[in-house]
């Protein structure tokens, strides 16, 4: 099972992606190219990207954007 969650604070959009799948394989934090992808999407706009297995077991994916514009 795959759950979307999108709410917005005052400060953020925040989607969270949730599976309860078998969880990531070990060493795909720092080896997967779509992981490292993802992060430098997520850097480009001022975003923040967390990925981690709750307890519960699967993956979690969250990705956080400001609502106000990135200062250069």
């Amino acid at each position: 099972m795959v759950q979307l969650h999108l709410a917005q604070t005052n400060e953020h959009v925040v989607l969270t992606v949730r599976d309860d799948g078998g969880g990531l394989p070990p060493g795909a934090f720092r080896s997967s190219q779509g992981i490292r992808g993802m992060r430098e999407r997520a850097m480009l706009i001022g975003a923040q990207l967390t990925i981690g297995e709750p307890a519960t077991g699967g993956t979690e994916v969250q990705l956080s954007i400001p609502l106000e514009p990135r200062t250069a």
